[in-house]
């Protein structure tokens, strides 16, 4: 006998590929209702009601903050890029030096690796990180000097947001009924498009969340008497 209750936890997929943990799945249909009033009567009411579903969305709240979930909240791509060696990348000192100022390096920086500024010493006139190198107000860099930089970039995923229009995907949870001793729950939405990211939280205090929605659109592939183009939900008996 099934339980009465349900808590659902499982994997999603896009497209067959495992997008990490997700805290939140949801499937929200939206009624359009058409009413004839009833004019026979001074009672009112109505005689008849049209219902039908006017939209179905699909919402996802992805925990796994990586490239490849980035990518698809910000309609970007992603590319894998390799560390190597960077001999003396040219940059350019700032026109004033009243503050300490950010130079931006090429790649992003190794600082586990000695990183060398020809003719300057780290900590007296420059500090390292991964974005780059920060010229000191107090130090010995001088306005508009010419400079080069010799580190070693780190491996890194980038990201190039706004590159792509909205894809579709189709999108398959592989979960279980906690409240069921994990009887299987599968749901197939065959083509889910999403909007973009609703929020990119890059600076906070809890762990930060991607969440997108989108909406579940007919796929005329299927086709059969009784097979629904749009989802299904298969639970175990």
């Amino acid at each position: 006998m099934a339980s009465c209750g349900y808590i659902g936890k499982g994997k999603v997929y896009l497209d067959r590929i495992f997008v990490g943990n997700v805290s939140a799945l949801n499937i929200a249909l939206t009624e359009e209702k058409i009413e004839q009033s009833n004019y026979t009567t001074a009672g009112g009411g109505n005689c008849a009601v049209v219902q039908r579903i006017d939209s179905v969305e699909m919402s996802m709240t992805m925990t796994q903050f990586n490239g490849d979930n980035l990518a698809k909240a910000v309609f970007g791509s992603n590319a894998d890029v390799a560390g190597s060696s960077i001999v003396d990348e040219p940059l350019t000192a700032p026109s004033v030096l009243d503050d300490d100022t950010l130079l931006i390096t090429a790649e992003l920086i190794d600082t586990s690796v000695a990183t060398t500024v020809t003719g300057h010493v780290e900590g007296t006139d420059f500090t390292v990180s991964p974005a780059g190198i920060t010229v000191l107000a107090s130090g010995g860099i001088t306005v508009d000097e010419a400079l080069t930089v010799s580190y070693t970039s780190l491996g890194v995923n980038v990201v190039q947001a706004l590159t792509t229009s909205a894809q579709a995907y189709e999108v398959v949870f592989d979960g279980l009924n906690e409240a069921d001793t994990g009887a299987p729950v599968v749901v197939k939405a065959y083509k889910v498009q999403f909007g973009p990211g609703e929020d990119i939280p890059f600076i906070g205090d809890d762990f930060a969340e991607l969440s997108l929605t989108g909406d579940i659109l007919l796929d005329d592939t299927v086709v059969g008497a009784g097979l629904s183009q749009y989802f299904t939900i298969t639970l175990a008996t």
